[in-house]
């Protein structure tokens, strides 16, 4: 496999147009690259000319660029140590009963499931769950805060006292956790055929 394909093996967008003499101008740039001398077309021709200083000045350019030392901003090191710091909190789990002693889910995967279980009424759709977890009571129970959307026209008493009931069900049999609290707020609202 050639590492400089012909021109003719190129698609048509990146090759390089001949310059107004004809020479081939990605030739020329080699050649000044290289630091082989113009030959006595090039000398004389002011395309060929100005294609060959072109690419003498760019090659000076990249490679005085490439012997400067680069100095990052003091902050970069900071902000690497403090994602890194981040990641390694466990921040987002919450800690679950559990016989044989303390287990831990991720809080999203949490809310995904509690989400999943609101979605399942008609009527009403999910869009996020907030979980957070009392850490005074033993139980380590969770106060839930999700934002839904409701069907146009709904009658929303009894549809949000079903997202409560569900949602308690499903933070407790699918999870483990107990649900201390549940705060629906209900956000936005949809037409039926609307997604």
């Amino acid at each position: 496999m050639a590492l400089n394909p012909e021109p003719g093996d190129l698609p048509a967008d990146a090759r390089i147009e001949p310059l107004a003499c004809g020479r081939d101008a990605a030739l020329v740039w080699d050649r000044a690259e290289a630091g082989t001398p113009p030959d006595e077309h090039e000398r004389a021709c002011p395309h060929c000319t100005a294609a060959f200083a072109d690419a003498q000045r760019l090659d000076s350019v990249v490679h005085r660029m490439a012997t400067q030392e680069l100095e990052p901003p003091s902050s970069v090191m900071d902000r690497v140590l403090s994602a890194v710091r981040t990641e390694l909190r466990p921040h987002d789990v919450l800690t679950l009963p559990s016989p044989h002693g303390p287990a831990r889910v991720s809080r999203p995967a949490a809310a995904t499931v509690l989400r999943h279980a609101v979605d399942r009424i008609s009527g009403v759709w999910a869009r996020s769950c907030r979980i957070e977890q009392v850490t005074a009571v033993e139980s380590r129970a969770v106060d839930v805060t999700l934002t839904v959307t409701a069907r146009f026209g709904i009658d929303l008493t009894p549809v949000t006292a079903r997202v409560r009931q569900l949602v308690i069900a499903a933070g407790e049999q699918a999870l483990g956790i107990p649900v201390r609290r549940v705060d629906i707020h209900v956000v936005d609202v949809f037409e039926d055929g609307s997604s």
